[in-house]
């Protein structure tokens, strides 16, 4: 309890619990039969004794919450978001590593994946990880997861699901599908079209057309966006540099995301 109130009170170093140690308020909301606050010697080592077990426990009960207030709601359609966020560390933070850092680079951090319920602006779960991994990293479980979750309280709820360019990939797509999630939106990442000097090469030539297709299902009575084709010779990539001896090619024009959407109808 007085972590979460050093939280809230806009604290995050253990060391920061001496500017509100003697706060009267504060000693009146958490001292409960004890003369004074715990110190960081004390603190530090009850969070060391903290194996995986305290940590999923306190995953589960937070989540429980959230689903419960869900299952109150009884909404129609829920939205998951999923995301993932920089959290910048000091020193060497166990569990933290060296990765894409874009506000201060080359420090350690963290790079966990939430999970948000879009309708209610609330937070359903986290899955931790450290700073130097990709954003897919553990995610298709951890979307599986939390997919069967909120059906579990919402069987009969309109299920959709956001995910970034980031996380596409031909597996996730037929996961999401084979979980029956009614819609979900995915940014699409292109490859630039390659202009080749070469006969044998198969990759695709200004003016020819190049065509993308959202996920669909084959059930009857399934609809999903058709294919839309977009002209090459119209297209930013048509205007590609030379290519060399294994097809690549120089290009000014930096690599765009179209968004994918499927949906199914029950």
């Amino acid at each position: 309890m007085q972590l979460v109130v050093q939280v809230l009170l806009g604290f995050r170093r253990l060391r920061d619990r001496d500017y509100f140690a003697d706060d009267p308020m504060v000693c009146r909301i958490l001292i409960l039969g004890v003369s004074r606050l715990l110190d960081v010697a004390t603190i530090s080592r009850a969070l060391a004794a903290a194996g995986p077990e305290p940590v999923e426990g306190l995953r589960g009960v937070l989540g429980g919450l959230v689903l419960e207030r869900l299952a109150k709601l009884r909404r129609a359609t829920v939205t998951l978001d999923f995301d993932g966020s920089v959290q910048s560390t000091r020193r060497h933070a166990e569990g933290s590593a060296v990765g894409y850092n874009k506000k201060r680079k080359g420090a350690r951090s963290y790079y966990p994946l939430f999970c948000t319920v879009s309708q209610t602006w609330q937070f359903l779960d986290m899955h931790h990880r450290p700073g130097n991994v990709h954003d897919s990293r553990g995610a298709e479980v951890f979307i599986e997861a939390k997919i069967a979750d909120v059906r579990s309280v919402l069987p009969h709820a309109r299920l959709e699901s956001r995910l970034d360019s980031a996380f596409f990939s031909e597996t996730l797509l037929a996961t999401l599908e084979r979980l029956s999630v009614e819609e979900f939106s995915i940014s699409v990442p292109f490859e630039r079209f390659r202009v080749c000097a070469l006969a044998s090469c198969d990759a695709p030539v200004a003016g020819s057309a190049s065509t993308t297709t959202a996920p669909s299902s084959s059930s009857t009575g399934d609809r999903s966006r058709g294919p839309s084709r977009i002209p090459a010779a119209s297209s930013p990539f048509a205007h590609a540099g030379p290519c060399d001896a294994r097809g690549r090619c120089s290009s000014t024009s930096s690599s765009p995301a179209i968004t994918s959407t499927s949906t199914r109808s029950s």
